[in-house]
């Protein structure tokens, strides 16, 4: 299964941005995991965004996504390529998937410890959770709800089309903050007000 903070409309192979130094740069690939917390702990950033969605106050939702008709690559190859492979139990399609079956779960009693990526930052991972599955969902509809309940559309509106729903959360403490009933945005140099 592959996971996302955000819905994917068409799952095509690429070689993922960002990814680990030593990760393979060479093969298009869709990333995808066994459980879902391994997924969680393959996604770089990924602990961080589940705990800044609960910060928030929002639901912890993530979009899992059951590939069928692809060729995969087995984690025996993959974690010669990809070093936590070997923990995340990471698998790769390197085809189109032929169907995708979208599952939407709730998060919910999250245990996370706190680890260090390879350029020495502190990031949170996901240990354990409880896990529900729900009708499909929209994380940027969510938090909407959440920060502008009764404005939601507006909020929507304000959200620069380049900026991932992941991206956004997995950066929360140094990318946002609430500001005078809104929330503001900083983006290299750049920001934006999502006024509430």
């Amino acid at each position: 299964m592959h996971i996302s903070f955000d819905e994917v409309k068409e799952f095509v192979p690429r070689v993922p941005y960002p990814r680990l130094s030593d990760e393979d740069g060479s093969i298009p690939r869709i990333c995808m995991a066994p459980t879902i917390l391994q997924a969680l702990r393959a996604i770089p950033g990924g602990g961080d965004a589940v705990r800044n969605m609960q910060s928030v106050g929002m639901p912890v939702v993530v979009h899992a996504y059951y590939l069928h008709g692809c060729e995969i690559v087995d984690n025996s190859v993959v974690k010669k390529m990809v070093s936590d492979a070997i923990f995340t139990g990471e698998t790769w399609a390197v085809t189109k998937p032929a169907k995708v079956v979208r599952v939407d779960w709730e998060l919910s009693n999250m245990l996370y410890s706190d680890t260090l990526t390879e350029d020495g930052r502190s990031s949170w991972r996901v240990e354990s959770a409880d896990l529900k599955r729900v009708p499909h969902q929209d994380n940027w509809m969510n938090l909407a709800k959440t920060v502008m309940p009764g404005r939601e559309e507006e909020f929507i509106s304000k959200i620069p089309k380049h900026l991932s729903f992941r991206t956004l959360m997995q950066n929360l403490p140094e990318d946002v903050a609430y500001r005078g009933g809104g929330i503001l945005i900083r983006r290299r140099r750049k920001m934006t007000i999502l006024n509430t």
